[in-house]
């Protein structure tokens, strides 16, 4: 018969084995999701600033601009990353465009869940745009005259003069996220991800 003394032993052997291995496992799910680390150095558990209550939008119908020809697209249906151009899409636009285009590629298989939308002065200018629509294709564009009152009204105090603010709105058309202009990209992908991954 086995010392009861040794069966204590071998019970605590096994319990701490057990918890060597999901003590990190469960360490690290914690850090990710309820603390600031590894964030980049900035507060909250993501890396933009939180709308809340959330928005939603009008859905609105969207231009893309492919190879000299236009289609309309809505608003509701995939993720959209959203940016406000002031004036023609000169330097800091094009910066977005590209920006834009590099954080949905890294999203890899789910980039077909995401879609690319620049609220612009006048869409006429960009019908036939080859610099656009051989660089960015994909990429969609709204005139700022055709959208109404109610849809821009939902912007009035998130700071759309930073021309480098990427705004994040989700499948139903709901206003998310603000991501301000010298966010890391890097930081914005991963949120992404994640709430790809978990909205399946």
């Amino acid at each position: 018969m086995s010392d009861p003394i040794d069966q204590s032993r071998s019970r605590t052997k096994l319990i701490l084995l057990i918890l060597m291995f999901f003590l990190p496992v469960a360490g690290s799910w914690y850090l990710v999701f309820f603390t600031d680390y590894a964030r980049d150095g900035k507060g909250g558990a993501e890396h933009g600033s939180l709308i809340n209550p959330p928005r939603q939008l009008e859905n609105v119908s969207l231009l893309r601009v492919n190879e000299r020809s236009t289609e309309q697209v809505s608003l509701y249906g995939k993720w959209s990353m959203l940016f406000f151009v002031d004036g023609s899409c000169e330097a800091e636009c094009g910066e977005n465009l590209y920006r834009l285009r590099q954080i949905r590629l890294a999203t890899g298989r789910q980039m077909q869940r995401i879609q690319r939308i620049a609220i612009i002065d006048e869409v006429e200018s960009l019908r036939f745009s080859d610099n656009l629509s051989e660089n960015y294709p994909g990429q969609l564009y709204v005139s700022r005259k055709d959208l109404g009152e109610d849809f821009l009204h939902q912007f009035r105090d998130q700071k759309i003069e930073d021309r480098g603010s990427i705004f994040l709105i989700d499948t139903r058309g709901f206003l998310m996220m603000r991501y301000p202009g010298d966010t890391d990209p890097s930081g914005i992908i991963r949120d992404l991800s994640r709430l790809l991954r978990i909205s399946g």
